[in-house]
């Protein structure tokens, strides 16, 4: 059976690569049709639908650049790694939740234990950073204990 760390891992990598499919199929299928739309008589209407079709497009490209980030991000982590110190790639488990340090993808259950997904950027993540099991440290204030880090 597959350890906690890799299936929250395994959890992120398709979670990512759906969304990263996802963003280059619409980015296709904008292009499509923009190459299938037919000039108009009315040429206004006509430069106003291929502008909107091109927004579009810059914003799935967009949304795909940092997709592709975040994959990458996610690529340098080894799930098979053992952490006693809170870094990339960890599971703290504290007294108020529980977090994979990762990237950013909000919560996500794992045999009825639910974790947040974060980064070390993110607000607690940066505070997590470098801690070990019995350090307590005040977010939003709010005393948080690390019970176990893995």
């Amino acid at each position: 059976m597959l350890s906690v760390k890799q299936q929250l891992y395994d959890y992120c990598k398709k979670y990512l690569a759906t969304r990263i499919e996802e963003a280059q199929q619409n980015i296709a299928d904008v292009q499509e049709a923009s190459v299938n739309e037919t000039k108009s008589s009315a040429g206004d209407k006509y430069e106003t639908s291929r502008e909107m079709m091109q927004q579009e497009i810059n914003r799935e490209r967009s949304r795909l650049y940092e997709l592709q980030k975040l994959k990458a991000s996610l690529d340098v982590i080894s799930p098979l790694q053992e952490n006693v110190l809170v870094q990339t790639g960890s599971i703290v488990y504290t007294d108020l939740g529980n977090y994979y340090i990762a990237v950013s993808l909000g919560a996500v259950e794992n045999n009825g234990i639910i974790f947040q997904t974060i980064s070390l950027a993110s607000p607690i993540g940066s505070r997590l950073s470098g801690l070990k099991k019995g350090d307590s440290f005040i977010f939003n204030n709010k005393a948080i204990r690390i019970l176990k880090v893995a």
